[in-house]
């Protein structure tokens, strides 16, 4: 599983579990024959994103590099840019108080 400490303006939240997320997620992820967390951390990078995952496991640690090799078209990393639904689970970090962190 890949976490994001925080999450930008414009960054899908996760609350694309509905059905697109999970089209788009089931195509990517047999095209390109990645986990689901491999195609959230390669859409970071394609933003230009610095994602730091969280992971203790070395297997894990081993997959989420492996996601620097997955290279999205365009077209992909546009449709998992239009999964945002601008809500939130948690504070907005760009507006969050430094005592909140």
């Amino acid at each position: 599983m890949a976490y994001l400490l925080t999450r930008p303006a414009g960054v899908p939240s996760v609350e694309c579990i509905a059905r697109p997320c999970r089209a788009v997620r089931a195509n990517t992820t047999t095209k390109y024959g990645a986990t689901p967390a491999q195609i959230v951390l390669a859409w970071h990078l394609s933003q230009g994103t610095i994602v730091i995952p969280k992971s203790v496991q070395a297997a894990r640690m081993r997959e989420n590099l492996g996601a620097a090799a997955v290279l999205l078209t365009p077209a992909e990393v546009a449709e998992i840019t239009d999964l945002e639904s601008g809500a939130r689970t948690g504070g907005d970090p760009a507006v969050a108080a430094h005592s909140q962190m």
